[in-house]
């Protein structure tokens, strides 16, 4: 989908509201991800990122981008001389650009990375782990009362519970007699994934401010050595839990297959991923995780497996509205994966929470 140097293009047009001083050569689609739309624009001197935010997923960008902006100039401030992320304002000195229901932000393109899609080696997992750790560390001593919690509910369990409860009753797209097995299989966790939100919403372990979106994709990695350069896609850092992104992590780190796999019998988790990316956060974040975060890592890899579980099937009954899809059972092939992956840790969970305690024992500091 490349679009040449056309004074007509809608996109061209966005591009050229900002402070670039550059002249747009071309425009193509890029990335993979499933809420915004993301394009690389290739200037005569520089290459670009645009994006248009999804406005109906983020109803407030400008607090995204306040936010953004306070987390990549704190970030430069104290890295002068390593890549970072940049916001490139608009020629009004604005963070992006709004129009109708489209809101358009602008950042730079830091050359000589790459990212990952799929963790195939534990060198991956560490090396991500090692990056979302630094980010952590990074972010330590910034207020965390500076950054505006742009989704208040995000990894709120009670809430994501509710929705789906919500989307049951009502039952919009017609699919509940599908799933109804399936719903009663997620209710059977629910009093303990409950408590193990409970500990965190009762303040047994430090607010933070967290990156809450952990796959492996956005960490950028330099392209030679493979080391954990930047953390991009920071639409949801918000303060919150350390475990909220370790949990993501186990989430997405173990299984050799993504969520949307839908032969379960893939979907596996594999301990040597679990001991890479424990090993490379730990490592990344100067270990500064308190005793509390570091017991409670394998229970946060349950918790947001199973609020994914039930955010992809609150999605599929009310008709595919959050997550883009390819077809039409997708999000229940979501589902279904993901409780798959959560039955598989809690069965071996006494095994998972001794590797964990093993590799926090034996770090050096």
């Amino acid at each position: 989908m490349l679009q040449k140097k056309d004074p007509g293009s809608p996109t061209q047009r966005i591009v050229e509201l900002f402070e670039t001083g550059d002249e747009v050569v071309s425009i193509e689609m890029f990335g993979q991800g499933r809420i915004n739309d993301t394009f690389k624009v290739t200037g005569m001197n520089h290459i670009y990122v645009l994006q248009r935010i999804n406005t109906t997923v983020f109803p407030e960008p400008e607090h995204i981008m306040q936010n953004i902006n306070t987390i990549t100039n704190h970030i430069a401030k104290k890295r002068p001389d390593k890549p970072n992320l940049r916001v490139i304002p608009t020629q009004e000195g604005k963070l992006g650009y709004s129009e109708g229901n489209d809101y358009w932000r602008l950042y730079n393109y830091l050359d000589h990375t790459r990212t990952l899609d799929v963790i195939a080696t534990t060198q991956d997992a560490y090396a991500a782990a090692k990056g979302f750790g630094d980010f952590l560390y990074l972010l330590s001593d910034l207020d965390p009362h500076l950054i505006k919690p742009v989704l208040p509910d995000f990894h709120n369990v009670p809430y994501r519970i509710k929705q789906l409860e919500q989307a049951i009753r009502e039952d919009r797209a017609g699919r509940y007699q599908k799933v109804q097995d399936l719903c009663k299989q997620v209710r059977k966790y629910e009093p303990e994934i409950i408590r193990i939100y409970q500990l965190i919403d009762n303040g047994a372990v430090p607010v933070r401010i967290t990156h809450n979106d952990t796959k492996i994709s956005n960490v950028l990695l330099d392209e030679t050595t493979l080391e954990p350069l930047v953390v991009i896609d920071l639409d949801t850092v918000m303060p919150g839990s350390v475990l909220f992104d370790l949990g993501d992590m186990i989430r997405t780190f173990l299984s050799p297959v993504d969520e949307n796999e839908a032969d379960l019998s893939k979907v596996q988790i594999r301990s040597e991923m679990l001991e890479a990316l424990i090993s490379g956060y730990h490592k990344g974040s100067k270990y500064m995780l308190t005793e509390m975060e570091k017991e409670l890592v394998i229970d946060a890899g349950k918790m947001l497996i199973f609020t994914q579980t039930i955010r992809f099937l609150t999605d599929y009954l009310n008709g595919d509205l959050y997550y883009k899809i390819d077809y039409s059972d997708q999000n229940l092939i979501r589902a279904k994966n993901q409780l798959t992956l959560l039955s598989l840790l809690i069965k071996e969970e006494k095994t998972w929470k001794s590797i964990a305690r093993e590799i926090f024992s034996s770090s050096l500091h």
